[in-house]
């Protein structure tokens, strides 16, 4: 399925860029990375990473299968949107080079979710999967964190603020 999606994906790029010059398909995946890549995925991602640190096995299986209310507002299930992140910010980045690495990071992160879930492993990997966002969102260009609605390590903070917050924490 997977597979399939992707070819899909790139075939509907592809139809896609042939009016486009490349200014306007880095000026796409630039809005594409703020409106997706850091108010749908990161902020959320970001906050279930900083939420591993501060709660109970219990609620973190809660966190990743049914949502949990938190501080910082109502988390839903990491588990059941994880598809949709990866196919919302992936498959729709014309840049070749960031779809690859943007994929390959949720690939590897995706390796820890097996049938029974180890929940040191999946915080690791969240940390890793995370760092690697941000780096990627550097990379293009990105310099400040700007959220609409979680904020775990501040609002307007620079991503490398964020990326040395995150190698600080302890999971």
């Amino acid at each position: 399925r997977n597979t399939l999606e992707y070819h899909l994906s790139l075939e509907r790029i592809a139809q896609k860029i042939e009016n486009m010059d490349e200014k306007e398909q880095h000026d796409a995946d630039h809005k594409h990375l703020q409106n997706v890549g850091i108010f749908y995925v990161l902020e959320y991602t970001l906050q279930v990473l900083y939420e591993f640190t501060q709660i109970s096995d219990e609620d973190k299986v809660k966190l990743l299968n049914t949502g949990l209310k938190t501080k910082a507002g109502n988390l839903p299930g990491y588990l059941p949107l994880e598809d949709s992140f990866r196919q919302e910010l992936c498959l729709k980045i014309y840049n070749e080079n960031l779809r690859k690495n943007l994929l390959l990071a949720f690939y590897e992160f995706e390796e820890c979710l097996t049938a029974k879930i180890d929940l040191k492993k999946f915080g690791s990997a969240l940390k890793t999967f995370n760092l690697r966002l941000l780096t990627a969102f550097e990379n293009e260009g990105f310099e400040i964190f700007k959220a609409l609605v979680y904020k775990p390590f501040g609002n307007d903070i620079s991503l490398n603020e964020i990326s040395s917050k995150i190698n600080q924490l302890i999971i």
